[in-house]
C-alpha cells in the first residue's frame, strides 16, 4: 500500500502545528495498515531496500530534554535534507561493504540518527548484527534511566514505534548491551573502550565519537577485522586534531567515503539564511559560550584550532562558502582564471578550478586522463567559459601529465593564455621561499579580503585548512605536495608515502593566482585569437617569474 506523506518541512520557530499535522497523517496510515493484512511485511521489505530515511520520517520519534514545551520533547523524527543525505550515504557504504568517516558539528544529533539507522537494520534485515560503541560503558548502556546513553536512545526509538512494527517479546529477550529482534534473529550489540571490534563479526559498526577514543589505532584495527562496514563518526577533537587516527582516516579515504555535516546545514540552527552565517543568533550565542579552541574544533570543524603552523583558518573558507553568488558585485567582463592540478597517477584525480574574480565555480574533477586527453577536455571547457567572459590565464603545474597537457595546449587556440609553472621555483622577493609560497600568500590575501564566493565542498575545506606553513631564512615556506601526501599515508617506504592523498582541489584553486602573461583572450575566430596578439605594456612581475 502507498503511505500518505505530508509536507515534511518544519517551521523551527513554531513547530507544534507541523508536528500535529504529521502525527495525524501517521494515524491515518496506521489505520490503513491495520485494514491490510500482510502490508507491514511488504512495507518493511521496501524500507530495507535503500529507504531507511523514509522509515525514520514515516514512523520514528526522537527526544530533546532541552525543549521548554513539554509537549515537544518527544516529537516526530523528521530528517533535514542533510540528515537524509547522511542516511543514504550510510546505506551506500553498507551495500558496498566499506568503511566511511562522518565529521560532524557539535550537537548534530548524530547519536539519535545512528541509533535510528541501527533499529531500521535490526527490523528489516534478517540475522543482522549492529555494533554501537564508545569509550565508556555509561555512554553505551547505562540502564533504563540514562537518556545520554546510546542504548537508551535505541530502546526508546523502538518503544515509540507503532506496535505493528515491534517484534513481540523483544524487551524480555534483550539485556544489558544487547537488543534482540525475536522475529528475525537480528541484534544490536554494545562494545566499549579497547574491546571495540574484539567481539563477533558485525554487519555494520558505529563507533561513537571515534576521535575521542584513547587508543584509536587499536580500535580501528579490531573493527577492520570484524566489520566490513564501519562508520567512524566524531566531532573534531579540540586538542591535537591532526594527530588522531580519525584525521588520518578522513584524509586517506576516497572522497565518496567522507561525509561532513556543517552547522549551517542544520535548519534547527540556520534559521535565518538571509543573514551571514556569523550573524546567525545560534552562531553568536554558541561562540560566546565556548572557548575559542572548542568552538573552532567542534563548530567550525577546524583540526588546526590548536595548531600554530596551519596556514588557512577555517572561518575564511566558511565565510566564502556562505557568500551568495547573487551578492557578488563585479563588472561582467572580469576575466576567468583557471587552475589545473593534473593527476600524477594511481588514485589521484585531476582538478580544474574556474575563478572569475570574486566568484568560483564547482571544481571539475576527472580521473585517468593523460596529458593529451586532458588538453582536449580543457579546450572544450574553455570554449564554454569564453562564451561568458574573457579568459586571462590557464595555470598548470608542469609536473607529471600537466607538462604534456601544457605542451599540447600550446598548439591550440588557447596557447597565449596557458602558463605552465614549477611551483618549487625559488623566488628572490625576500618574502616567499618559492612560487608555491607566493601563490599561497596571494590566495590567503584574497580570502582575507572577503566578499568572495567559493562553492561549499568538504574536500576543499579539509585540504585548505590542513595545509601547513613554515619559515626558511625569514621567508614563507608552504609544505610541498609530497610532504602533504606523506602526512596522510599509512605506508612507511618512500613509495608508499607518495601514495597519500593529494591536496588537489586546494592546489588547483591556488594556481588561479598565477599572474597572466598576456592580455585576456576575448574570442576565437578561425585561426585568429582577438585580444591576444598585442602585449605592449603587459609586464606582470617579469623579473620574479622569468617571463
Amino acid at each position: 500500500m502507498k503511505l500518505l506523506r505530508p509536507l515534511q518541512e518544519i517551521n523551527w520557530d513554531s513547530p507544534k502545528e507541523d508536528y500535529a499535522r504529521i502525527m495525524r497523517c501517521r494515524q491515518e496510515n496506521l489505520e490503513n495498515l491495520a485494514k491490510n493484512p500482510g502490508a507491514v511485511k511488504k512495507l518493511l521489505a521496501y524500507y530495507k531496500d535503500g529507504h531507511w530515511g523514509e522509515f525514520i520520517c514515516d514512523w520514528g520519534m526522537t527526544f530533546d530534554p532541552r525543549e521548554l514545551d513539554e509537549d515537544l520533547r518527544y516529537r516526530p523524527f523528521m530528517l533535514s535534507p542533510r540528515q537524509m543525505e547522511y542516511v543514504d550515504w550510510v546505506y551506500k557504504r553498507h551495500r558496498a561493504q566499506e568503511r566511511g568517516v562522518c565529521k560532524k558539528h557539535r550537537d548534530a544529533g548524530m547519536s539519535w540518527l545512528n541509533m535510528a539507522i541501527s533499529v531500521v537494520i535490526w527490523l528489516t534485515a534478517r540475522d543482522s548484527v549492529v555494533t554501537v560503541s564508545s569509550q565508556k560503558e555509561e555512554k553505551v548502556d547505562n540502564g533504563p534511566s540514562d537518556r545520554k546513553s546510546l542504548f537508551w536512545k535505541a530502546r526508546r526509538f523502538i518503544e515509540l514505534l507503532p506496535a505493528l512494527f515491534q517484534p513481540p517479546g523483544w524487551q524480555e529477550a534483550s539485556k544489558r548491551m544487547l537488543i534482540v529482534n525475536t522475529e528475525n534473529g537480528s541484534t544490536i550489540v554494545g562494545e566499549i573502550g579497547d574491546q571495540i571490534g574484539r567481539g563477533d563479526r558485525a554487519t555494520i559498526a558505529f563507533p561513537d565519537e571515534f576521535a575521542e577514543l584513547e587508543h584509536q589505532e587499536l580500535v580501528e584495527s579490531g573493527l577492520a577485522a570484524t566489520a566490513d562496514c564501519v562508520i567512524y563518526g566524531s566531532t573534531v577533537p579540540q586538542q591535537q586534531g591532526q594527530t588522531t587516527k580519525f584525521y588520518e582516516l578522513e584524509h586517506q579515504f576516497p572522497e565518496e567515503r567522507v561525509f561532513v555535516f556543517q552547522w549551517f546545514q542544520d535548519p534547527r540552527k540556520r534559521r535565518n539564511p538571509h543573514l551571514a552565517p556569523e550573524e546567525e543568533p545560534w552562531y553568536i550565542k554558541t561562540k560566546a559560550e565556548l572557548s575559542p579552541t572548542v568552538f573552532a574544533a567542534q563548530v567550525l570543524l577546524d583540526y588546526n584550532a590548536s595548531s600554530a603552523n596551519s596556514f588557512i583558518p577555517s572561518e575564511m573558507i566558511l565565510a566564502a562558502n556562505a557568500k551568495l553568488k547573487s551578492s557578488i558585485q563585479q563588472p561582467p567582463l572580469v576575466p576567468w582564471t583557471v587552475g589545473v592540478d593534473a593527476a600524477g597517477g594511481g588514485n589521484d584525480k585531476t582538478v580544474i578550478w574556474r575563478r572569475k574574480g570574486r566568484l568560483s565555480l564547482e571544481p571539475l574533477v576527472r580521473v585517468q586522463m593523460d596529458g593529451v586527453q586532458l588538453a582536449m577536455y580543457l579546450e572544450d571547457e574553455m570554449r564554454k567559459l569564453l562564451k561568458t567572459a574573457p579568459i586571462a590565464m590557464i595555470g598548470i603545474e608542469r609536473d607529471g601529465p600537466g607538462g604534456s597537457c601544457a605542451d599540447q595546449l600550446k598548439y591550440g587556440p588557447f596557447a597565449g593564455v596557458v602558463v605552465p609553472v614549477h611551483t618549487g621555483t625559488p623566488l628572490g622577493d625576500g618574502m616567499n621561499y618559492n612560487l608555491r609560497a607566493w601563490l599561497h600568500r596571494k590566495a590567503k590575501e584574497y580570502l582575507e579580503e572577503g566578499d568572495c564566493h567559493i562553492p561549499s565542498d568538504p574536500i576543499f575545506f579539509s585540504q585548505a585548512t590542513a595545509i601547513r606553513q613554515g619559515d626558511k631564512g625569514g621567508r614563507l615556506l608552504i609544505e610541498s605536495k609530497a610532504e602533504y601526501r606523506a602526512r596522510f599515508s599509512t605506508g612507511r617506504t618512500q613509495m608508499e608515502k607518495m601514495g597519500g592523498k593529494s591536496p588537489d582541489r586546494w592546489d588547483a584553486f591556488v594556481l588561479t593566482f598565477i599572474p597572466p602573461r598576456s592580455k585576456p583572450l576575448v574570442s576565437i575566430g578561425g585561426e585568429q585569437m582577438e585580444g591576444l596578439v598585442n602585449r605592449s605594456g603587459w609586464k606582470p612581475l617579469d623579473a620574479a617569474f622569468n617571463y
